[in-house]
């Protein structure tokens, strides 16, 4: 079970996955919900299309063999390098065309956005 939370500002978090399953290991718990988590990292690169903010943070929570695991990833408006980098070719190798269209389209305004 997979929740999802925009704009907490208990945490200051933009997004908040928190991952119920318990995972036997990090590999399974990745191969499990990779494309969840790129999609929220889209999802938070596209705020920055729109709002003002030069950093949004998203937490990811897993119990991985019956261990809490918890991380922040911090990204930053003007590095949109990450969604061509580490996005991209995964849904590439998907054959998600429609999807890898909608990240390069992302990835040139946030760059163009950057230069002003």
């Amino acid at each position: 079970m997979l929740q999802e939370k925009l704009f907490e500002e208990k945490d200051n978090y933009f997004i908040e996955l928190a991952f119920s399953k318990n995972y036997i290991e990090f590999e399974s718990f990745m191969n499990s919900n990779r494309r969840k988590i790129f999609l929220s990292i889209i999802k938070l690169f596209t705020e920055f299309k729109y709002g003002g903010e030069t950093c949004l943070k998203m937490c990811v929570k897993a119990q991985v063999d019956f261990t809490e695991w918890s991380t922040v990833f911090c990204f930053h408006a003007d590095e949109p390098e990450t969604l061509v980098k580490d996005i991209l070719p995964y849904f590439i190798a998907l054959e998600e065309y429609e999807k890898c269209a909608e990240i390069m389209k992302l990835h040139e305004v946030l760059k163009q956005k950057n230069k002003q």
